[in-house]
């Protein structure tokens, strides 16, 4: 089996800037309109093989699973610098293999 997904990009809301509290010493962000920007375009391909074994009153699943095939760096939530003037996004999972069993009866 396979999935591939595509977004064009989840809406949030930004920040316009920032205030300097000098009590503190942080920078407050300000945010700007609700939910008026969007992030970057989103791709992911996975894919999965299973081989069902029946045996009597047991059934046996064995698979392998691999998430982001591409291996893309999917952007997945906004992250400001210390004063707010730069916005970076935090990737997602990279490729993902994963092999497994499950027992039913």
């Amino acid at each position: 089996g396979g999935r591939f997904r595509y977004v064009s990009g989840n809406p949030f809301t930004p920040m316009e800037g920032s205030i300097y509290d000098v009590d503190s010493g942080d920078y407050i962000g300000i945010p700007g309109e609700l939910l008026s920007a969007r992030m970057p375009n989103f791709g992911q391909l996975d894919l999965r093989i299973d081989k069902v074994i029946q045996k009597r009153i047991w059934r046996f699943v064995l698979f392998a699973d691999v998430m982001n095939v591409t291996n893309r760096k999917n952007p997945e939530f906004p992250a400001y610098n210390f004063d707010y003037t730069k916005v970076n996004y935090i990737p997602g999972l990279p490729i993902l293999p994963m092999i497994g069993f499950e027992a039913m009866r």
